[in-house]
């Protein structure tokens, strides 16, 4: 749980790249310590690095689709899309 909460955590505050450059090289060890798959492992990992850029304070994606949307489209409204809340 704590290999997959620390990428989680990092990406609401750090640049999805710079997560991965900085996690790759220590959790390679780790993942052939505990004797995990490797393919699902990444899997699941790169899954929890995109929804913590997703994930407010700062949500790197959601700004980048805010940017490729339309003008009419507001930062509460795909804030509200992410959590689920009706707009």
């Amino acid at each position: 749980m704590l290999l997959m909460a620390v990428p989680f955590v990092l990406c609401m505050f750090i640049d999805l790249f710079a997560v991965m450059m900085v996690a790759i090289p220590i959790y390679l060890p780790l993942i052939k310590a505990y004797e995990y798959e490797p393919p699902w492992f990444w899997m699941l990992f790169v899954i929890n690095l995109l929804l913590g850029s997703m994930t407010p304070p700062f949500g790197y994606t959601l700004f980048s689709l805010k940017g490729a949307a339309r003008e009419s489209l507001t930062h509460q409204f795909t804030y509200r899309g992410v959590t689920c809340y009706p707009p």
